[in-house]
């Protein structure tokens, strides 16, 4: 899925719809392809994994490979470079 910035009224509503970005990935293995301004969304969507058997996102450990599981590319742009 291709997800454009969320533009949220308040820090709260971003950190909610990034959570439920995160359980769509995670629950439903899907690939998840933020563009973002904000530094934080994407460090929040590269950094955090759902739980589903607690139902909540819990700050994931060292970044698995292809035959453990989610691989993350986190990439930060300047300039177009």
């Amino acid at each position: 899925m291709l997800y454009d910035s969320p533009t949220p009224v308040s820090t709260h509503h971003g950190h909610t719809i990034i959570a439920l970005l995160i359980k769509e990935r995670d629950v439903k293995q899907t690939t998840t392809l933020l563009v973002t301004q904000r530094y934080q969304d994407g460090n929040l969507i590269a950094n955090f994994r759902y739980n589903s058997n607690k139902g909540v996102s819990n700050r994931s450990g060292r970044p698995l490979g292809p035959a453990g599981g989610h691989a993350d590319h986190f990439m930060v742009l300047r300039d177009g470079r």
